[in-house]
């Protein structure tokens, strides 16, 4: 699986110098990224037939790429007062729990709930992207493999 996301902020505000002048301030970033997730999963028990309890761990590297520029405009006169570009790969931890029921002998449908996500970049400091930690994933898997035995 690959993930690939964007990211666009537009930010304005209008100061007014007096009352024919009007000065604009734009703050806009955009960002792009693509990442790989590994995911790891370990059944923990089943509670019921079909229905298992597994707890979950992720390991993403993202490499993204951010363009950010600040501009202001007066009478008609737009002023890049900062531009800046930048690339870089960060590398996310996430894990918590899931449950998963089979809906066919092909289908899967899971929920997870992330307890744990942290940025290795940032000394595994809490993350502030998706998947925020308390936050729930659903979905449905797909399986190749006819001769699993659930």
């Amino acid at each position: 699986m690959v993930w690939y996301g964007t990211d666009n902020r537009d930010f304005g505000s209008v100061y007014v110098e007096s009352e024919d002048k009007l000065i604009y301030y734009d703050d806009i970033s955009r960002t792009k990224g693509i990442g790989v997730p590994i995911t790891v999963d370990y059944v923990l028990f089943y509670p019921l037939k079909k229905l298992q309890f597994y707890g979950t761990a992720m390991l993403t590297p993202m490499y993204s790429k951010t363009f950010a520029e600040k501009s202001e405009t007066r009478d008609g006169v737009k002023t890049i007062t900062y531009s800046a570009e930048a690339t870089g790969i960060n590398t996310f931890i996430t894990a918590g729990l899931g449950i998963a029921y089979p809906i066919s002998q092909r289908f899967d449908t899971y929920l997870n709930y992330y307890l744990i996500s942290r940025n290795f970049n940032k000394g595994l400091q809490p993350r502030d992207q998706y998947p925020y930690q308390g936050s729930l994933a659903l979905g449905i898997n797909y399986n190749f493999n006819l001769k699993r035995g659930k």
